[in-house]
């Protein structure tokens, strides 16, 4: 099976909402909790990995594509607490 776009073809139904993250190798202060400080560009984590994370999302579709952050909250959980 194939899907081909028609002329009509707006695009997704929603947008597709992607995000890349680096994290520090420590431990993250428990004031901490926006996840969005260690946003980065997908391209700077596929740069210094050597992968291609998107290889496959057609390049067409990049205007529909919304950062990760802007499409939902990007909280950390709150610090773990052992009972």
């Amino acid at each position: 099976h194939a899907l081909v776009p028609t002329s009509s073809w707006s695009g997704p139904e929603r947008p597709i909402a992607l995000g890349a993250f680096v994290l520090p190798n420590q431990a993250i202060q428990d004031s901490v909790t926006d996840l969005g400080k260690f946003a980065v560009p997908i391209e700077v984590v596929e740069r210094f990995s050597g992968l291609e994370f998107f290889k496959f999302l057609p390049k067409q579709n990049a205007k529909y594509v919304k950062p990760l952050c802007a499409a939902t909250k990007c909280n950390l959980p709150p610090p773990f607490q052992p009972k």
